[in-house]
Order: C-alpha cells, then structure tokens, then sequence
C-alpha cells in the first residue's frame, strides 16, 4: 500500500480487507481456487466421524488451513467448532510432527507430507481439492490508481502470466522440473504435488474465482459485520483477462479461415509495442500457445 511494488500475488484476503478500508486494491488475476489439502489423520482413526472429540492440528486461527477446516470438514459431518479440539500447531512439517508424535489426531497436509504420511501407515480421509468448493487461495493484485495509469503494463502482465498456466496445463514434465529445482522434493512427492495441488487448483484461464471470493466474504464477515453485503465484483477488476480471451478467441477464429494469396515473409517478428495496448498480431505471436487451450474442450 505503500506504493513500493505496484503489482502483488499471493493471499488475497489481505486485499479484500484493505480494500474494504478504502485502499483501492484489485484483484486481477486468479491462482488457486480449490484447497489444496489432504485430510490426514492418525492410523486408527478408520472414517472421518471417528475424529470427534479429537485434537484436530492447524497453522493458526484464521489461516487457509483454518479456513478449509471450518468450511469443508461440515460438509464431511463435523461441526469443527463444536466435535473437534482445534490446535494452533504451525507450518505443515509441525502439523505433520505433531500427527508422528501424536499430539494430534489429525490435520491438514500438502505434498511431500501426504507422501511421508502414506508411507508411514497415516490415513488419508479426504482430498479436499476433489471437494466442489472454491476458495481463492491466492492471486495476483494492484491498486485502482495504477490501474489507471499503466493499464498497458498489467496488459502484458496478464499475457505472460496466462502463458505460466498454459504451461503448467500442458507440459506435465517441463513443470515438474522446475518444480524439482526449486522444491527440492523427491520424484514421488514432485509428482503429487504437481497431479493433486497444481493441476487441480490452477485455473487454465485466470480468472478472478467469483465463488471462490465469495467463500472467503462468508469467513471474514463472522469477524468484520461490515463485509455483509459485499460482492465479489467489489473486490475484483476481470478486464485485463478478459480482453485477452476475447482477442485470442477472435484470433483464433481468423486463424482457421482460408488466406488468400498469402505471401511468405522472412521478416523477422516485431517485439510487442510498449503502447496502451497490444495489438491482435502482437497477442497471436507471443500467446498462440493460449490459443489451443482456450478452444479446449471443457477448458
């Protein structure tokens, strides 16, 4: 807010609530939309009803940890609030100690922990990424002024970062690669975390998740009454990706149509222009790989 950085991805919930106290901050690109956790609980416990009245381990009150618990254990049968003991234990390797040395029963994990969980006998109850609901985990944002005044900036922000999850949706080994380099992660774990976190909570195009915001309206209203009659639509500005799905669509559709008397030309491509806007050609050059997964079927 400080006006240091001009563009920020991660949690969103810090945006929604500067917002609301008039910070002028967007959402402008979606990433995460489901909770990438697994339930994970001690070797005895057979079936998710047998956790009642057990120490149920998170990272602190109010976390996306949190957060999944209280929203997704009900729909699993238990009330949280009420048939579970909540325990602030801290990062996943310390809810994971805390399941080994039995402090807790059960928790919420991420690769490589499920990986070591399963092959040490723990059970895994849920995959609350298969769970029909969304929650913005995080996502890229900037303020309305800068908005206004760079539009042409986030323009070719939102291409680039459109071609990062084409890339992740498309190319399963060059994406685990670069998640191995930077994770340090063993094969088992890379492959998890690639097929049940990043594969199931990206979205393939970058759209702000609506339900998803809504989701975290509903959490941070038990606090903040202010926030009652908030909408998504308050917290979120769609049209840098919006134009460009609509550009690349039309691209496309120009692109299956015959050309007549089309000269071959050696020239070299044009960089895009730094200009308020990029140009259909300059979107169909750098993002043609969007193209096909744009026209996906049930993309």
């Amino acid at each position: 807010m400080s006006g240091e950085v001009a563009i920020s991805q991660g949690g969103v919930t810090g945006s929604i609530t500067s917002n609301l106290k008039g910070s002028g901050t967007y959402i402008i690109l979606g990433g995460a939309d489901r909770f990438p956790y697994q339930l994970v609980a001690q070797p005895g416990i057979k079936q998710i009803s047998d956790l009642k009245g057990k120490r149920f381990a998170v990272s602190r009150i109010g976390s996306a940890d949190h957060t999944a618990t209280m929203f997704v254990l009900p729909k699993l049968g238990i009330q949280p609030d009420k048939e579970i003991n909540i325990v602030q234990v801290g990062s996943v390797p310390a809810r994971f100690a805390a399941l080994v040395n039995g402090s807790v029963q059960g928790a919420l994990l991420i690769p490589p922990e499920t990986v070591k969980a399963r092959e040490l006998g723990y059970r895994i109850l849920s995959n609350f990424a298969d769970i029909e609901i969304h929650y913005q985990q995080n996502g890229v944002y900037t303020t309305r002024a800068f908005i206004n005044k760079r539009a042409d900036i986030l323009r070719r922000f939102a291409v680039a970062y459109s071609e990062g999850n084409h890339y992740i949706h498309t190319n399963s080994e060059g994406t685990q690669k670069i998640m191995r380099k930077y994770l340090h992660g063993d094969e088992k774990a890379i492959r998890e975390a690639y097929t049940e976190v990043v594969l199931k909570a990206t979205p393939k195009i970058p759209y702000p998740s609506k339900p998803g915001i809504q989701t975290l309206i509903d959490f941070l209203v038990k606090n903040a009454p202010e926030m009652a009659n908030s909408k998504p639509d308050d917290f979120i500005d769609t049209r840098f990706v919006k134009e460009l799905e609509d550009r690349l669509g039309k691209n496309s559709k120009n692109s299956s149509k015959p050309q007549k008397n089309q000269a071959k030309s050696t020239s070299a491509k044009p960089a895009p222009k730094r200009g308020a806007e990029l140009s259909d050609a300059d979107l169909k050059n750098v993002s043609g790989g969007l193209i096909a997964l744009l026209n996906k079927p049930g993309g």
